[in-house]
């Protein structure tokens, strides 16, 4: 056996000679000497330098590098490479440089936690399916687990600063409220502004506020287009979209004829009567030739029947007679 290679063989102290009591510290090519982990092959190093590019690849795509168990990556096993170097390092296997790089990476090697609030996550996205909302009470339980205190844990990590970038933009995506003082101020102003619109409604019987429509000094109008583009955008909350629905809003109401059946209301709040003059302006459109046109339908049986009704609440007459 050669022995040029070997330097610096000593036995252990107190221990009689064995091949197992001695430290044998290698040379390697370039003169180094080893710390004991064995060395690894240029080709071991060209396999996890790709992998860790297939890494960085993932995060450039998806913002994060917690890449699922299975995940394959242009045919490479990425998501079972990623977990073999949590395991190396628990294992404390795993060389500094290599670890180094995938903590500047952002790499997090106590995943098993993010599984767990991703799990906890998914479960309070099925709450806000079912309620329209993440506000989820204190105690509640959701599937046997305890969703209630998770929420509120978030809100206190996020309070303290503790909260990861990626899990506080997520639970923003899902509308999560992270002040609930001001959560209920919102809904208290939100419930005024509808029980103006019911207010409105016990008067003029219907829900199609105009949009410049003020009602008690409040801007009713512009509160009730407002819900209308957050119903639209999907972001209303359903328990708000049910009051509404119950009241009688009309969702589409801004189309043509809606919106000049609103400036019409607008009229008859100003003047007391329907009775448009022909070449009427109001905001910009031509009222009068508007509601000429409905007379000129309903005549020729053209008008469909919810707006005959419409107009006929609002008090409209379908025949003007000159004096």
């Amino acid at each position: 056996m050669a022995t040029k290679n070997i330097k610096n063989v000593q036995p252990a102290p107190d221990k009689q000679l064995s091949c197992s009591h001695y430290v044998i510290r290698v040379k390697g090519p370039s003169g180094e000497v080893s710390n004991g982990k064995a060395p690894q092959s240029n080709s071991q190093n060209r396999i996890w330098d790709e992998n860790f590019e297939l890494l960085m690849q993932f995060k450039t795509k998806n913002g994060h590098c917690d890449v699922p168990r299975w995940h394959i990556e242009q045919g490479k096993s990425l998501g079972v490479w990623v977990r073999n170097q949590k395991t190396k390092k628990r294992k404390n296997m795993l060389e500094q440089r290599r670890e180094d790089l995938l903590e500047q990476a952002g790499f997090e090697w106590n995943n098993i936690y993010d599984t767990s609030w991703d799990a906890m996550f998914a479960l309070l996205l099925q709450f806000k399916t079912k309620n329209g909302h993440c506000n989820v009470p204190r105690r509640r339980v959701e599937q046997g687990k305890s969703l209630g205190v998770w929420v509120n844990n978030q809100r206190a990590k996020k309070q303290k600063n503790m909260l990861k970038q990626r899990r506080e933009d997520l639970l923003e995506q899902a509308g999560f409220e992270w002040n609930l003082k001001k959560q209920a101020d919102n809904d208290k102003k939100w419930g005024a502004m509808f029980a103006l619109l019911l207010q409105f409604k016990t008067k003029n019987g219907h829900c199609n506020v105009s949009r410049n429509h003020v009602e008690q000094g409040k801007h009713l109008g512009y509160w009730v287009s407002n819900q209308r583009i957050k119903k639209r955008k999907a972001i209303l909350e359903q328990r708000r979209v049910d009051l509404l629905e119950q009241a009688g809003l009309e969702w589409k109401m801004y189309n043509d004829w809606e919106a000049m059946f609103a400036l019409l209301l607008e009229f008859k709040r100003n003047n007391g009567h329907c009775n448009v003059l022909q070449y009427h302006i109001e905001q910009g459109k031509r009222l009068g030739y508007w509601v000429n046109n409905q007379r000129f339908k309903k005549s020729k049986a053209t008008l469909e029947q919810r707006r005959v009704d419409l107009l006929e609440q609002t008090g409209f007459e379908w025949r003007i007679y000159k004096k």
